[in-house]
Parts: structure tokens; sequence; C-alpha cells
């Protein structure tokens, strides 16, 4: 799996009695990375409703977030 579509906050569970544990997991990283980027994007006074600004923004913030997890997977320490 691909670090893009791991939980970004998985929460697991001891398998009640079990002996495998259970993740449960909510938006993938990618998905949060994006949302993030798009709630920086429409914190602006000047922001703009119409459909196509808000197209390019959703556009842009996956492109970001796509752009942060290619910087992680890097894994090289300034």
């Amino acid at each position: 799996m691909k670090n893009a579509d791991l939980p970004a906050m998985p929460i697991e569970f001891n398998g009640f009695g079990q002996y495998a544990p259970e993740c449960h997991g909510g938006l993938t990283k990618r998905e949060m990375f994006a949302s993030m980027a798009m709630q920086g994007l429409t914190s602006v006074d000047n922001f703009s409703d119409d459909n196509e600004t808000i197209s390019r923004m959703a556009e842009w913030s996956v492109k970001c977030a796509d752009a942060l997890l290619a910087a992680l997977d890097n894994k090289e320490v300034i």
C-alpha cells in the first residue's frame, strides 16, 4: 500500500479478545493533506465562489498533497 493511501490517523484496537489487532482509519493522508491545502486557499478574503475557480482550487489542493507526499517519501534529512 502506498504512503498516500495509508490512514492519516489510524486507531488500533486490541481485537476485542482476538489475537489480531484491528486498524480503523478515516481519511487517507492524501485526502487530509488536500483538505488542509483547500482550507488555506478558501481562507483568502477575495475568494471567488464560481465553479471554475472551485474546480481549479480542488485540483491545486490535490497537487499540493501529492507534492508533500513525494517530499515525505524522499526521506532525505536536511
